[in-house]
Formats: structure tokens, C-alpha cells, sequence
């Protein structure tokens, strides 16, 4: 499957291959916490606020990872964006921008399939 990609107006600065959320009308900024609404992945070419940014919202992704997600598993954004599993505590939700298609080490650049939704752990 080929990837959706859209191009959208940095409202601040934008790494490569990380998490991002709208912040307004066709602007978007990193997203930085698991509780934050996932619009996609940035490509492999950042952006300072003000430039345009690509950003692919649906099909396969290459993602920036701080933490070690699995395979399979779903994966949300830290404080910078960057993927780390999704595993929200009891009676929490978690927002997840992604499927790891491959297990990550920190500092890993891995293939994931963007897919946004959110995890409830009950009581």
C-alpha cells in the first residue's frame, strides 16, 4: 500500500520521522504526549515553523523511536514526538499514531503502519 502523504504548515519546528497533531487550520506541531490526538508521521525531511512539511496519515511510515515498542504493538509519541509503546495505566487513555512493523532500540529509525486510535486499560 502505497502511503497517504499531505502537506501541511509547520507551526513550529519539525524533526524528521516523528509524531504530529493539527494545531490549526492546516498547521501542525510535534505531538508530545501519549494523550495528544495523532494526525500522522512527519517524512524524512524537517521543518522550521513556517515551512511546509509532509506528513503521511495513513499506510507505511519510517518513525523515529526514543523508547523499544514491539512488533505489533501500538505506538504513541513522547515529549518529542518520537515513538514509544502505548501502554496507558489503569483507568487512562492513550492516543496511538502507529503499528511497530519492527521491534525498535532506542534511537531507531523503523517502518510502522500509520494507524491513529486510542487504548483504554480498565479499572
Amino acid at each position: 500500500m502505497r502511503p497517504h502523504i499531505k502537506s501541511f504548515i509547520a507551526g513550529g519546528a519539525i524533526t524528521a520521522n516523528a509524531f504530529v497533531k493539527v494545531s490549526a487550520a492546516r498547521t501542525v506541531v510535534l505531538a508530545a504526549a501519549a494523550t495528544d490526538a495523532i494526525l500522522g508521521v512527519s517524512t524524512e525531511v524537517a521543518a522550521a515553523a513556517g515551512d511546509m512539511v509532509d506528513v503521511v496519515f495513513a499506510g507505511e511510515a519510517q518513525l523515529k523511536c526514543s523508547g523499544t515498542p514491539a512488533r505489533g504493538g501500538f505506538v504513541t509519541a513522547d515529549a518529542a514526538g518520537l515513538g514509544v509503546a502505548c501502554a496507558p495505566g489503569a483507568g487512562t487513555v492513550a492516543r496511538y499514531g502507529a503499528i511497530a512493523l519492527e521491534t525498535a532500540a532506542a534511537n531507531d529509525i523503523i517502518p510502522v503502519t500509520v494507524m491513529v486510535g486510542q487504548l483504554t486499560t480498565p479499572v
